[in-house]
């Protein structure tokens, strides 16, 4: 009866190992390129499949070549399923790891301590995904993040056999999911101008770091994005311009405070350059101190912002992030952008 009670923890224990969350690491591989786990795959909408390694490693050799077979049949990274190499040991640097790749005709990236291998693997040998046996240790990380840790069977063809099963087995789950809203995004200036470039993130509005990139029109929840606690919409700009701020703005919002004219919800935003909610003589101030180059840029930090088109309706809808409707088909969203200081 101990016997069975014990065998009963273990698997429940392995279980719930395997359904853990995977943090995020970035680490630099041996050709130099950054890999950030979350931003670059996971809230991407990739499997991440990572083989862990050392370099002297003997019972690792044999895996190569059918390990790199494996990576080509799932796409070599251009489909949904990227794959990493990453070293366990202290001493196998990058351009170890460089020489190891070119060894063994090894095409996926890869890293050592000095492009943050070692430290991305401490969570799995430390336990916390269960026992550490050694390498080669197989994972597979679902675009949700959960981890499916230590993959493995007799022998290389059967363990290998087990990875790409898990893949086919995350992919399927993925493409059975249903299509949720498409969501079409246009963005227009404020005065009619171009813009320069410009980012729409998709962003939980409990879980700020939980986002996604996302281009104008794309379906949610899918695969590619899965679902996200409350999630918002939003754009940014992150370049900076002083073109087309002058003494005519400081005029007409001068105007304004005097009550002689009266700006429209988009104009009170663009001329609240302190970002304190009202327009005052002190917005005026940082305006003028622009204009003559006494400062390089306004106290609300940035040169522009996107706001919700309906705000010329309601204030209620002059926001910066506009929430997903998850019960339409379709949902449209307008963003206004205005620039700070730019009240013509």
């Amino acid at each position: 009866m101990k016997n069975l009670t014990s065998i009963l923890f273990l698997l429940f224990l392995g279980q719930w190992l395997s359904g853990q969350i995977a943090p995020n690491f970035t680490i630099t591989d041996s050709d130099g390129k950054e890999h950030h786990l979350y931003e670059d795959y996971l809230d991407q909408g990739k499997i991440v499949v990572i083989k862990m390694f050392f370099v002297d490693c003997p019972i690792c050799k044999p895996y190569n070549e059918p390990f790199q077979n494996l990576y080509e049949e799932l796409g070599a990274g251009e489909d949904s399923v990227e794959f990493l190499l990453l070293s366990t040991k202290s001493w196998d640097s990058n351009e170890d790891v460089q020489g190891y790749k070119e060894q063994y005709g090894l095409t996926f990236p890869a890293a050592g301590n000095d492009g943050g291998a070692f430290q991305a693997t401490a969570p799995y040998r430390n336990g916390d995904f269960g026992t550490f046996f050694g390498s080669p240790t197989f994972i597979v990380i679902e675009p949700d993040k959960t981890v499916h840790f230590d993959i493995a069977a007799s022998g290389v063809e059967a363990t290998l056999t087990k990875v790409k099963e898990k893949v086919v087995e995350i992919k399927n789950q993925n493409s059975g999911m249903a299509e949720g809203t498409r969501i079409t995004i246009n963005v227009i200036d404020y005065k009619g101008e171009e813009l320069p470039p410009y980012s729409l993130i998709l962003r939980s509005s409990t879980q700020p770091d939980s986002f996604y990139m996302v281009p104008d029109s794309f379906t949610y929840p899918s695969a590619q994005f899965p679902v996200l606690d409350s999630a918002v919409i939003s754009m940014e700009i992150n370049e900076f311009s002083k073109k087309g701020i002058s003494t005519i703005d400081i005029v007409i919002i001068q105007r304004h405070i005097l009550q002689i004219l009266t700006l429209d919800p988009f104009q009170l935003l663009a001329a609240d350059v302190n970002d304190s909610g009202t327009v005052s003589t002190a917005d005026l101030l940082s305006i003028r101190k622009l204009i003559l180059q006494l400062k390089d840029e306004f106290k609300v930090g940035k040169s522009w912002q996107a706001i919700d088109s309906r705000c010329g309706t309601s204030s209620e809808y002059c926001k910066e992030s506009i929430p997903i409707l998850m019960n339409l088909d379709q949902q449209n969203i307008d963003f206004t952008v205005i620039k700070y200081g730019d009240v013509k």
